[in-house]
């Protein structure tokens, strides 16, 4: 008895240690608040539900997802604090389709390490912002000329001619040939079949990775024989091009290109080397191609939706120019600050990407939220530019925004709309540049407006890469649009 008794403090205090070591690895275990699928639906575009579910939950929320933890970020303090400021959050998540369609070594989906740092490398030598202007503004002029023209002789077909001018100068940048039509047409079906097999919730082998492993002829093994015929396309798409100009900077004969610069800079490059550069190549092709006519078209829709921004920017445009019978160039974005702010506000009102995904190396913690190694990292781009304590009545395309001297300017959207930390998008010079010149020098040039009576929503395509739904649009060349592209011209 005497020695129960004796025991019992013992025996109270170990039980009240490990009650304390156990709420603490609870506490310090508690994953974000959980959204309940089943009573919030995402919809198709779920950007816009997490951001609405944010408000309640907070600016972290978690998503149960068949075992996994995906985990979306909602503002910008905590993408800055975990993704830009963190090498853990560094990594992007595991894709079973993606692998599947031959992608994993690509810059979007390639585990941080030293694969990604040469990618990276190959693709900031040609894509800095120190070079860009030099290296590619005649490239840039060219693309931006031939749209112009395209628009003057048929400007109802505006949506169609952007997308494809868009496409084929990016092609040519890359790899120093204009495409044939049949590459035009492989890299559109690409796109299309990337788009679908990164469909979140569509495939049970994300879910499921073991299902990696299941034979094709397998019943409910479909996914596979879809994604093996998608993954030979894709693989002509990067090879076929990059085989190309390989024999044409070997000839001599080669026009300069990325893949050219690229070559004669490494003239003894290994397979490896090789291989790294074709992944990049086909980088370069695929995002400089939706984000830019993303962003083009969007801006195709507000100038008509806008018309006094419209003005206000022609106006600023005219008084750069002077009476000058000129085009504007790529010194003038100096002398052109609401031009800024326009590009500024195209960025914020739709980026192009509306959830970038990450992952962690290693288990973290935010606040009072554990987050589990590897997770799903989803930043909620949209829900970030879209705060409407940031930025005021955010579904309105305002660029006063972002003037200088008016006021605290709104933060700049290119820290997040080109992605955080090492995984920032080293394209983003040149997808600025070419926007740039491409809207001076259409607004030069045409005048945009709603037809009568239509009051169509901007609306956008909700898949990885959001490209605005086909609208309808009035494309009226201005008196002088003719004239200035033969002075362009001579």
């Amino acid at each position: 008895m005497n020695k129960i008794v004796v025991q019992a403090p013992v025996l109270i205090g170990l039980v009240s240690i490990v009650s304390f070591l156990a709420l603490n690895h609870w506490r310090r275990r508690k994953l974000p608040p959980n959204v309940d699928v089943t009573k919030f639906p995402l919809g198709e575009k779920p950007w816009k539900t997490y951001a609405r579910l944010s408000k309640k939950l907070g600016p972290v929320i978690c998503v149960p997802s068949f075992g996994k933890t995906v985990v979306i970020i909602n503002t910008a303090e905590c993408a800055t604090e975990l993704v830009e400021r963190r090498v853990n959050f560094a990594c992007k998540p595991r894709w079973p389709m993606a692998e599947l369609l031959g992608k994993q070594h690509s810059v979007a989906f390639v585990y941080y390490g030293e694969r990604h740092k040469k990618l990276r490398k190959v693709l900031h030598a040609s894509l800095n912002a120190n070079i860009v202007v030099s290296t590619w503004g005649n490239h840039m002029d060219v693309q931006s000329i031939s749209l112009c023209e395209a628009l003057l002789a048929n400007p109802e077909d505006f949506f169609a001619l952007i997308e494809d001018n868009i496409q084929r100068h990016v092609i040519g940048h890359v790899y120093g040939r204009q495409p044939t039509s049949d590459h035009c047409r492989i890299l559109k079906d690409v796109m299309d079949q990337t788009s679908m097999a990164l469909q979140p919730g569509r495939w049970l082998v994300d879910l499921w990775p073991a299902l990696l492993y299941v034979p094709s002829w397998v019943p409910g093994a479909g996914f596979k024989r879809w994604a093996a015929e998608a993954k030979t396309l894709f693989l002509r798409s990067i090879e076929e091009p990059f085989s190309v100009a390989k024999s044409d900077v070997a000839s001599g004969t080669a026009q300069f290109s990325f893949v050219q610069h690229a070559l004669l800079n490494a003239p003894n490059m290994d397979a490896e080397d090789e291989s790294v550069l074709i992944d990049a190549a086909g980088t370069f092709v695929t995002a400089g191609t939706e984000t830019t006519v993303s962003a083009l078209l969007t801006f195709v829709a507000m100038m008509a939706k806008y018309p006094l921004v419209q003005q206000k920017a022609f106006n600023e445009i005219r008084a750069v120019l002077g009476n000058e019978n000129r085009l504007p160039n790529l010194h003038d974005r100096a002398s052109m600050p609401y031009i800024e702010c326009l590009i500024s506000e195209l960025l914020r009102f739709n980026p192009s990407v509306p959830l970038i995904p990450h992952s962690n190396t290693n288990e973290d913690v935010y606040q009072d939220s554990f987050i589990p190694k590897k997770s799903w990292i989803l930043i909620n781009v949209w829900a970030i530019l879209h705060d409407e304590e940031t930025y005021p009545d955010p579904e309105e395309f305002i660029p006063e925004r972002f003037e200088q001297g008016k006021g605290t300017p709104a933060p700049d959207p290119r820290a997040f709309v080109f992605g955080l930390g090492r995984r920032r998008c080293p394209g983003a010079p040149f997808a600025e540049l070419i926007i740039f010149l491409t809207i001076t020098r259409m607004l030069t040039l045409f005048e945009f407006s709603l037809e009568e009576g239509d009051n169509q929503p901007f609306d956008v395509v909700p898949r990885l890469v959001t490209i605005p739904k086909p609208f309808k649009c009035r494309v009226v060349a201005r008196p002088n649009a003719k004239s200035a592209l033969e002075a362009h011209a001579a």
